[in-house]
Parts: C-alpha cells; sequence; structure tokens
C-alpha cells in the first residue's frame, strides 16, 4: 500500500495533464479503495456574528488602526476562528 500510494503521488505531481491525472488516479482507486471519487472539500458556513468581526477587522486594517484590527483578530480567536492575512 505504501508504494501504491507513493506512485499516486508521483502521478499528481507529475507533467501529464490534470484530466489525465484524475482519470488515472480515479482508476488507481477502484483498486485502493480510498473513495477518492467521493471526496469533496469540506465547506464550513460562517456565522454572521464571526463574518461581522471579520469585515470590521478588515476595515480597520484598510484604515491603518492596527491595534483596532488586532484586537478584532483576538476576538476571533477566541470564537475558534483564525484569520489569515495576505497581500492584495
Amino acid at each position: 500500500m505504501p508504494r501504491a500510494l507513493a506512485v499516486a503521488w508521483e502521478v499528481l505531481r507529475g507533467d501529464l495533464p490534470p484530466p489525465v491525472k484524475r482519470a488515472t488516479l480515479l482508476r488507481f482507486d477502484d483498486v485502493l479503495g480510498l473513495g477518492l471519487a467521493q471526496w469533496a472539500p469540506r465547506q464550513d458556513t460562517i456565522p454572521a456574528a464571526i463574518q461581522a468581526l471579520a469585515d470590521a477587522r478588515l476595515d480597520a486594517r484598510r484604515a491603518k488602526q492596527w491595534a483596532e484590527a488586532d484586537r478584532l483578530r483576538a476576538e476571533l480567536a477566541a470564537a475558534g476562528w483564525e484569520m489569515e492575512d495576505q497581500a492584495a
């Protein structure tokens, strides 16, 4: 099994066109039984209160109110949500 998974990763990282990679990996899955065809990324629903905090933090960052942005980030973290800043 480890060798089969290593080959699957090689296919995924290789130079094949994406449709060929997908078809090959799905064929591997017929043998390995990993359930790749049924896999879908998890999508979380953001509660309205959390979205409001995130929007307020974005506004604070745009206004260069760094202390307020940090406070809002801490509030989000306390609620169990992580903000990841990215360059525009």
